[in-house]
C-alpha cells in the first residue's frame, strides 16, 4: 500500500519510528511542514521520499496559523493529487482536515490512519474567554465528524481514550501506541559510573516555569544540570545559559541519544499538572529512562506520576514548588541503595519498554486495511 504520513511539523523520533516500521511492507513518502527556521530534531530519514514545505508560522497558536495552514493546506493537496497515495497517516486536526478534503474531493476510497501524541489545550482543556469556548465546541464537532472516516486511530496514552476518544469512536478503531524506543538505538548504551551527580532533561524545551524552578533546585543541590534539545523560547534559552547551564542544543535522535542518557544520574520530566493535555499524557522520557535504567522526576497529579509510582521508577514533585524539586533531588544523589531498587525495578519491566511489540501491532492493523479494504 502506498502511504503518505502528512505532518504539521518537522518529523520527530516518534513519526520517524513509525514510518520506519511500515516501510518494510509499504511505499512510504512523506510531506511535512516546516514552520520555523529551526529543526528540532535530526535529518529525515534517508530512504524514505519527502518534501518539505516551508511556510512561516506560529508555532504555539492555531489560531495565529490559520492563514499559513490555508496556503500549506493549498500547496498539500496539489500534491496529493499527483501522488495519489492509497493510504493517508496523519497528526493533530489540522491534517486530519486536510486528509477528509482529499478523500471527500480527490480519493474516496482513501484510508486514513490518525495518530494523537498530544491533545491541544484548545480541544481538551476547559475554556474561560466565550470566543475560546466557542472554537473548542467548533473543533470538537469537526473533530467528530471526520473521526467518522478514520480508519485507525493511533494514541500514545491510554488515558486519550479513556477520557476523550472513546465517546466518538469505537474500540475496534483504536490502537495504542507506547511511544517507546527501539531496541537496537540503545544497544551501545552505557550508564555513568562517576563524576557530578547529573540532572538531565531531554527533549524539546518548553514549560518556562518548570524548567527555571529545575535550575534553582539543582543550584541549591549542588548538582549539574544538563538540557538537552532545541529551546522553544530565547529567553528561556538565556536564562539558562546565564546560570552556567549545560546546554547541549538540537540533538540526532538516532545518533546520539544512547549517548546523551549516558550523561545523567536521573532524568526529569515535570510539566505543569494543570494542563489537561500534560496531565493524562506519557512521554517517551518514561520508556526512556526506564530501558537506561534512571530514575525519573515527574509532576504529582499525573497519569505519568500514577506509572512512576506504580512500576517504582522514580518521584513525583509538586511542579510549582522549589523545595519539592530540591527534596527529590537529594534522596537521589549520593544515595546508592536508593538508585540501586530503582535500577532494579526497571530492568523487571524494561523488556515491555521498547516499541517492537508494539509496531507488529501497528503492521497488522495497516494490513487488515489493505485486506478488508475498511
Amino acid at each position: 500500500m502506498n502511504i503518505c504520513f502528512l505532518l504539521s511539523f518537522t518529523p520527530n523520533p516518534r513519526m520517524n519510528k513509525r514510518m520506519r516500521a511500515l516501510k518494510e511492507n509499504h511505499d512510504i513518502s512523506l510531506i511535512y511542514w516546516k514552520r520555523s527556521e529551526k529543526y528540532l530534531w535530526g535529518d529525515v530519514i534517508e530512504d524514505i521520499k519527502g518534501e518539505e514545505i516551508a511556510i512561516p508560522a506560529n508555532n504555539g497558536n492555531p489560531i495565529k496559523r490559520l492563514l499559513p495552514t490555508f496556503k500549506f493546506g493549498k500547496t498539500v493537496l496539489k500534491k496529493l493529487k499527483i501522488q495519489k497515495p492509497e493510504c493517508l497517516y496523519v497528526q493533530n486536526v489540522d491534517m486530519l482536515f486536510l486528509a477528509m478534503l482529499h478523500k471527500v474531493f480527490i480519493n474516496s476510497s482513501l484510508k486514513i490512519v490518525y495518530e494523537i501524541a498530544d491533545i491541544h489545550e484548545i480541544i481538551i482543556q476547559p475554556q474561560k474567554r466565550w470566543i475560546k469556548k466557542i472554537i473548542q465546541r467548533a473543533l470538537r464537532f469537526l473533530e467528530r465528524k471526520m473521526c467518522r472516516n478514520v480508519n485507525l486511530l493511533v494514541l500514545t496514552s491510554q488515558k486519550y481514550y479513556e477520557c476523550y476518544y472513546k465517546d466518538f469512536i469505537e474500540e475496534s478503531r483504536y490502537l495504542y501506541m507506547a511511544n517507546a524506543p527501539e531496541r537496537r538505538i540503545f544497544n551501545r548504551y552505557a550508564r555513568k559510573k562517576d563524576g557530578k551527580f547529573t540532572v538531565g532533561f531531554i527533549g524539546a524545551v518548553r514549560f518556562e516555569k518548570q524548567i527555571k524552578l529545575l535550575v534553582q533546585a539543582c543550584e541549591k543541590c549542588q548538582v549539574k544540570l544538563e538540557i538537552i534539545g532545541s529551546f522553544l523560547n530565547e529567553e528561556l534559552e538565556q536564562y539558562c545559559k546565564e546560570n552556567n547551564v549545560f546546554c547541549y542544543g538540537k540533538y540526532n535522535y538516532e545518533e546520539e541519544i544512547s549517548d546523551l542518557y549516558g550523561r545523567l544520574d536521573c532524568v526529569f520530566s515535570g510539566y505543569p499538572s494543570t494542563d489537561y493535555n500534560v496531565g493524562i499524557a506519557v512521554p517517551n522520557k518514561l520508556y526512556e529512562a526506564i530501558v537506561c535504567e534512571l530514575p525519573i522526576i515527574v509532576s504529582k497529579g499525573t497519569y505519568l506520576a500514577e506509572l512512576v509510582n506504580e512500576y517504582g521508577v522514580g518521584i513525583a514533585i509538586d511542579c510549582d514548588d522549589i523545595e519539592s524539586y530540591v527534596e527529590a533531588i537529594n534522596s537521589l544523589k549520593d544515595n546508592e541503595l536508593r538508585l540501586c531498587e530503582i535500577a532494579n525495578n526497571c530492568k523487571k519491566i524494561k523488556n515491555i519498554c521498547y516499541v517492537e511489540e508494539y509496531n507488529q501491532k501497528l503492521s497488522k492493523r495497516i494490513n487488515a486495511l489493505t485486506n478488508n479494504g475498511c
